[in-house]
């Protein structure tokens, strides 16, 4: 399996120290190690992101630019990861549309007891601007989520920042991907922040999703085989 962490508005202090703290811990997230890292955007101070190739290196840092980021990063990366067509966004528009889309989803959430909270016109328009990819990683919204719209499986890893700020759940937390040509784990991890590397990881939100563009009868046949799918 092709394993990626993904990393979402870090909002990094220029403190080394805070730095290396995130670090180590997004160490322990990885484990054994992973095959790329994916920053969705607002990773903060530069040195944030030095520090986060060195740590996963050879591994490729992947990163697109925030809305509190520079502008010398791309605003979209497209990727193909173990066949999945891949568009890493941030998910910021800085326009009324947006504003609006979220007020609206943020109340029919209200409304109908959270079950509307992923999806509505905010994520319509992800939608629109990623129609061709399988999956879509983002961040900006500082809220943990795996959804499938359409075709499209969207992620948000929540916020990587040391106060958790914005997030619902009021920590920070990461994502952890492992895919193949026809399956992605997907898991939401709280950063282990001054935990023991043998301390079993905290998973707030776990998913399994089925490549979307591949037909039936061949993803029938493959899972059939799937040792965690069968039980073997």
């Amino acid at each position: 399996m092709y394993r990626v962490l993904m990393v979402a508005d870090a909002h990094s202090p220029d403190d080394a120290l805070d730095i290396r703290i995130v670090i180590e811990s997004l160490r322990k997230v990885a484990g054994q190690g992973v095959d790329a890292v994916i920053d969705t955007g607002d990773a903060g101070a530069e040195l944030f992101l030095h520090e986060l190739r060195g740590a996963f290196a050879p591994a490729p840092v992947y990163s697109v630019r925030g809305n509190h980021d520079d502008k010398d990063r791309p605003a979209r990366l497209d990727l193909n990861l173990a066949g999945w067509r891949t568009a890493v966004i941030h998910g910021d528009t800085n326009n009324l549309r947006e504003r609006v889309s979220r007020w609206i989803n943020k109340r029919l959430s209200q409304w109908l007891g959270g079950r509307f909270r992923f999806f509505g016109p905010y994520y319509w328009d992800l939608r629109r601007r990623c129609r061709e990819a399988d999956l879509v990683p983002y961040g900006h919204t500082h809220e943990a989520a795996v959804v499938q719209s359409g075709r499209t499986i969207f992620i948000n890893a929540g916020t990587a920042s040391l106060s958790g700020g914005g997030s619902r759940l009021g920590r920070p937390t990461v994502g952890l991907l492992e895919l193949n040509s026809y399956l992605l784990h997907a898991q939401i991890v709280a950063l282990p922040v001054g935990r023991s590397a043998l301390e079993p990881l905290e998973v707030i939100q776990e998913a399994f999703c089925l490549h979307p563009g591949l037909p039936r009868p061949a993803l029938r046949t493959r899972l059939a085989s799937h040792p965690v799918l069968t039980g073997a």
